[in-house]
């Protein structure tokens, strides 16, 4: 359980810092698209751990 929310952490932290690069620090369109779609996996993934610990949680 610790280990999926320590996951979900440090995926939205990264997906926070390809936000904050697409925005800041791209120089090209393309390169603003690739860190968004990145941050975009990232939250998914996040977000499919939260439901593994939330169906975890209920289970107990």
């Amino acid at each position: 359980m610790k280990e999926l929310m320590k996951s979900i952490e440090s995926a939205i932290v990264a997906a926070g810092q390809c936000v904050s690069e697409a925005h800041y620090d791209c120089t090209t369109e393309e390169e603003a698209f690739q860190n968004l779609t990145h941050a975009e996996d990232m939250l998914e993934e996040a977000l499919c751990n939260f439901a593994k610990l939330c169906n975890m949680v209920e289970v107990k």
